[in-house]
């Protein structure tokens, strides 16, 4: 299976992201799917209906509680998925990563006279 993240875009300045998936079974219907921003899928939603999209996903710093702290720091997010046919098989674990940056992905700009990165 695969996902996409906000149409493939590698950076991001906001923290709600769009996710698409594809999923192919073996020989049987791909029925749920599980998302997290946890690699041990700790958090998240937990089983859900198979869906090629899912909006509004929030990438945040998984260990912080997002409830108390919905800020998170920029940098690399990893979300990581599975999926689950109609013959109770799970899928392998997978990942996908974007970046979320302060300001949007700027690069290095001068301004003037000052850097910006």
């Amino acid at each position: 299976g695969s996902m996409q993240i906000d149409g493939g875009n590698e950076y991001t300045n906001i923290t709600d992201v769009d996710l698409t998936f594809s999923a192919d079974g073996t020989g049987t219907d791909i029925f749920q799917m599980q998302v997290s921003n946890d690699s041990d899928f700790s958090t998240g939603d937990g089983w859900e209906a198979y869906s090629a999209t899912k909006l509004n996903w929030e990438i945040h710093d998984p260990l912080w509680d997002f409830e108390i702290y919905p800020a998170t720091d920029p940098g690399e997010k990893i979300i990581y998925y599975r999926f689950k046919d109609t013959a109770g098989n799970d899928s392998d674990d997978y990942s996908a990563a974007i970046t979320l940056t302060q300001f949007g992905h700027i690069g290095i700009s001068k301004i003037g006279g000052a850097l910006f990165n």
